[in-house]
């Protein structure tokens, strides 16, 4: 792996522009879960191949695992611009909201019964039904390209439910009756 590492890395310096060892490394850094140097590495291959839709969903990724939210946004909205059909962005993009909305419900179900505690739970809960709801258009895009996906028509249940929108709750439990 060390080999291998070194010659990208030397192939690099001799040869930066090049697509092949620019995709080297990237795959490089995937393998090896580092993000911030994916990042780095990512931002060559995009310029290298502006076109490639997977550059920008994993430049997403990457950015979403460092909780870099709207600069992962942008990059699984560039990623959706090059393909409309493109289930792992659209799903992707409702996961950052989620993930963001995840320790807002914990400490909603970690709160009493008191007065003061029902008012930082209300608080609470307008802070996750707005991240659900920016969450949900990109949760029915994904659907809508493979209807057959359990844990998106999960997911989407669930913030239909939380926010009060009963057709499409309905909707979507119906399609997963029909799947089970």
């Amino acid at each position: 792996k060390d080999a291998r590492f070194k010659a990208i890395k030397e192939g690099r310096a001799k040869a930066p522009d090049h697509t092949g060892l620019i995709f080297e490394e990237v795959n490089y850094y995937l393998s090896e879960n580092n993000n911030e140097e994916l990042l780095v590495s990512l931002e060559s291959a995009i310029i290298a191949a502006p076109d490639n839709k997977i550059l920008h969903f994993a430049k997403g990724s990457a950015l979403g695992s460092l909780k870099k939210y709207e600069e992962a946004k942008v990059a699984y909205l560039a990623a959706i611009a090059l393909d409309s059909d493109y289930f792992d962005a659209y799903n992707n993009l409702g996961s950052l909201y989620l993930d963001q909305a995840a320790p807002l419900v914990d400490k909603m179900n970690n709160l009493g019964l008191s007065q003061a505690d029902q008012k930082k739970y209300n608080t609470l809960n307008k802070q996750r039904n707005l991240l659900y709801s920016k969450a949900k258009p990109f949760l029915e895009e994904a659907v809508r390209i493979d209807n057959t996906a359990f844990q998106v028509l999960s997911a989407l249940k669930d913030v239909c439910y939380q926010t009060d929108d009963l057709d499409c709750w309905k909707r979507t439990n119906t399609r997963m009756k029909e799947l089970s």
